[in-house]
């Protein structure tokens, strides 16, 4: 009978998954049978405080640690797992960072990747911090999440540059070079999420482009890279990619803009998600076209439009600014925006808070997206 209680919950459960692919409005599947994964305590010393130096963070095969975890468990049902390590400052995990996604149980976390989590965690280089340490299983999204205990350790992390993981594009609208600092995507939390801002339909030269492209995950690699299953325009929405090696060593399908989605936009808004080593992955575009929107502009209820520039990936308004405050945000929606980003006078973050005008007068005012996750904005006063 147990074994038939644990077959029949399979079977629910692989139902229900079956079910989802077709309506994604299905309530989410949970069952209290379920076991979430377990960090094994030799993944880290939590009597040691890891100090981490410049060297160590410069040296990309220096390992702070592989983390290892025991496997979830979704009734004995074989899926495929999607695990996440994250990092926190505090026990709840209110903010975190992902040191890593993998299917394996386990995953090598090196120097330069733990030092990052830290600092953007908000915490000081130069001193020991207590953080924690779990792992996240996902099976798909109407499957119930599952979050392992807390691993805690401390670290002391070294005061440098972030260098957020990326991904490339090289497409016809780039000449399809697969090695282009300023046509990639970057994840900023480090959980094989990347994001950038693309002019998929328009070449530097101002002629227009096909819309095909591809993934890169090594700058210059086109081993490392992934696209479609089959050629032909992708029917939805996001798109699921395919990696070379799991193609069977041949090249994939260029990526396009799939159907329903407007093919004349300047620019797009580009969302992958490409977990390290992976097979399979998959990407999500948005036409944007972007304006001010502020007192300073005028009103909080009709935006700017602002003219793109595709020669430098930016755009640019000439406007009278008031004393007050101001935003970026794409489609006269505040679904996509930037506010006033923390790394610098004229960075800019997404959903952050207003920029301040200080003065009144005509300026020139630039947003520039063309290097992700390095966003910026100038105020050129003329």
């Amino acid at each position: 009978m147990k074994n038939l209680n644990k077959f029949c919950v399979g079977l629910s459960l692989l139902a229900a998954m079956t079910a989802c692919k077709e309506n994604t409005t299905e309530p989410k599947i949970s069952s209290d049978t379920y076991v979430s994964a377990e960090l094994l305590p030799e993944s880290v010393d939590s009597n040691n405080i890891y100090v981490i130096t410049e060297e160590a963070v410069n040296n990309e095969d220096s390992v702070f640690s592989t983390f290892m975890w025991t496997p979830s468990d979704y009734s004995g049902v074989n899926l495929q797992r999607n695990y996440v390590l994250e990092l926190s400052n505090t026990e709840d995990f209110a903010v975190t960072q992902a040191l890593g996604a993998t299917a394996a149980d386990e995953t090598p976390v090196n120097y330069a990747t733990m030092n990052n989590a830290v600092l953007a965690l908000g915490l000081s280089a130069g001193n020991a911090h207590k953080v924690y340490s779990r792992v996240v299983t996902t099976v798909t999204p109407n499957v119930d999440t599952l979050y392992s205990s807390n691993l805690a350790f401390t670290v002391n992390p070294v005061f440098i540059a972030i260098n957020y993981p990326k991904v490339y594009m090289p497409g016809d609208f780039s000449g399809w070079n697969n090695n282009a600092p300023n046509y990639t995507l970057a994840s900023l939390n480090f959980d094989g999420n990347y994001e950038g801002y693309m002019p998929l339909t328009v070449k530097e030269d101002g002629t227009p482009a096909n819309g095909e492209f591809k993934f890169v995950t090594i700058g210059g690699d086109w081993e490392s890279q992934y696209g479609l299953t089959s050629a032909g325009l992708p029917a939805d929405n996001p798109v699921d990619l395919i990696s070379k090696s799991a193609n069977g060593g041949s090249d994939p399908g260029n990526c396009n803009i799939p159907t329903g989605i407007s093919t004349t936009a300047q620019q797009y808004r580009v969302e992958a998600t490409i977990f390290d080593g992976a097979d399979e992955g998959s990407y999500t575009l948005t036409p944007v076209a972007w304006g001010v929107i502020g007192d300073a502009t005028g009103s909080w209820d009709a935006d700017q439009d602002m003219t793109y520039v595709r020669a430098s990936n930016t755009w640019t308004i000439d406007i009278d600014l008031v004393v007050g405050e101001m935003k970026f945000r794409a489609n006269d929606d505040w679904a996509i925006n930037f506010g006033q980003g923390d790394s610098g006078d004229n960075s800019l973050k997404f959903n952050a808070g207003n920029i301040k005008i200080t003065e009144a007068g005509n300026y020139t005012v630039t947003m520039d997206l063309s290097t992700a996750p390095n966003w910026s904005y100038t105020l050129q006063k003329n």
